[in-house]
C-alpha cells in the first residue's frame, strides 16, 4: 500500500480547519493506504487558523503544518507543500471544502490504473462575472500558451512521487502550479466533480488576485503576446505603406487626400499600440528582474509535527 499526503494551503480559514480534518479523516479511513498526513500550509493567516491547526496536531500527529512569516500567496503555499511532503501520492486541494475529499478514492483508483496525474475538473459552474472571466482566461491562455491546461481544473489534483520530483526541479518565483503540472508532461487524466458550496467564511481569493494570477500565467508560459504585437505592427506597417502609395499616386494626379480625422485616429491607434508593446516588454523584463534577485519563494515562521 502507498502513503498519501494531502496538501492544503490556508489563509484565514479558521472555520474550515476542523470540518476539513474530520472529512479527510473519515474518507481516508476507508481507503487502502499505509499512512496518511494532512499538511496545512498557513499562508500568514491573521486569524486563529494556525492555533486551531495546532490543537488538532496535538491530538493527531498525522496533522502537520507549516506557517509562513507573512502572506506569500497561494501558489507559493502550494509549492511549499509539494516541497515538504514526503509520500507516494500527493493531493493538493483548497481548505474551504469546495474540493470534496470523498473524490480522493476515485483519484487513487486512476493513479493505480497507471496515470501519473489526475486533474479534478469542475462541472456545472456557477453563473456570473467570475465564471465568464474564468472561461475567457482558459480560452485565451490555451490559445497563447505552448502548454494548454485543462479548463475549469484549478489546483485540486492528485499525483505520484515521480511528478513531485519533476516539480522540485523548478526554482522560479513567478509560479503557476497548474501550468507546471501540464508542462512536466507524464500521463494524466481528468475526473469531473460538482463544486459544493463553501463551508464557512468568504473566498480569500478575490477577483483582483485571480486577474493577477491570470496575467502572470500568460507572461510566464508564453511569448506569443510579444509575437501578436510584432505581427500587429507588421500588418499596420504594411497597411500604412499601401496607404502612402495611394496618397502619392493621388497627389500626382492632382487629388488631395482628405482626412484629418482619420489621420488623428491612426496616430492615436499607433500610439496606443506602442504603449501596449512597451508595457508588455516591461512586464517580461520585470519578470526577468524578479528572477535575478533570487529571493526565497517563502519564509517559514514555524512548523508542527515536521
Amino acid at each position: 500500500m502507498n502513503s498519501i499526503c494531502i496538501i492544503v494551503p490556508v489563509y484565514n480559514e479558521a472555520g474550515n480547519i476542523r470540518p476539513l480534518y474530520e472529512s479527510v479523516r473519515q474518507h481516508l479511513s476507508t481507503l487502502p493506504v499505509s499512512t496518511w498526513a494532512l499538511l496545512f500550509i498557513d499562508d500568514g493567516s491573521t486569524d486563529d487558523t494556525f492555533e486551531r491547526i495546532r490543537k488538532l496536531a496535538a491530538k493527531d500527529n498525522r496533522v502537520q503544518a507549516i506557517s509562513f512569516s507573512r502572506h506569500f500567496g497561494h501558489q507559493a503555499a502550494l509549492m511549499a507543500g509539494i516541497q515538504a511532503a514526503d509520500a507516494d501520492w500527493l493531493v493538493t486541494m483548497d481548505g474551504d471544502l469546495q474540493h470534496p475529499p470523498h473524490l480522493i478514492g476515485s483519484m487513487m483508483e486512476l493513479l493505480e490504473s497507471g496515470y501519473d496525474i489526475v486533474h479534478a475538473q469542475q462541472i456545472a459552474r456557477e453563473k456570473g462575472l467570475k465564471s465568464w472571466l474564468s472561461t475567457c482566461f482558459y480560452k485565451c491562455y490555451n490559445f497563447l500558451s505552448e502548454t494548454p491546461v485543462t479548463p475549469a481544473a484549478a489546483d485540486f489534483k492528485m499525483f505520484n512521487r515521480k511528478v513531485r520530483e519533476a516539480l522540485l526541479q523548478f526554482h522560479e518565483n513567478a509560479l503557476f502550479v497548474r501550468g507546471l503540472m501540464h508542462w512536466v508532461g507524464f500521463r494524466s487524466t481528468v475526473i469531473p466533480y460538482e463544486k459544493p458550496p463553501r463551508n464557512s467564511g468568504t473566498t480569500k481569493y478575490p477577483l483582483h488576485k485571480q486577474l493577477r494570477l491570470a496575467w502572470d500565467a500568460l507572461i510566464s508560459f508564453s511569448f506569443r503576446p510579444l509575437r501578436v504585437v510584432f505581427f500587429s505592427g507588421f500588418l499596420i506597417g504594411s497597411l500604412a505603406f499601401l496607404f502612402a502609395i495611394i496618397a502619392i499616386v493621388s497627389y500626382l494626379f492632382g487629388k488631395t487626400v482628405p482626412g484629418w480625422t482619420s489621420l488623428l485616429l491612426c496616430i492615436l491607434f499607433l500610439g496606443s499600440l506602442q504603449l501596449i508593446a512597451i508595457g508588455l516588454l516591461g512586464e517580461y523584463l520585470g519578470k526577468v528582474y524578479e528572477e535575478t534577485k533570487k529571493r526565497p519563494l517563502y519564509l517559514i515562521r514555524e512548523t508542527i509535527n515536521r
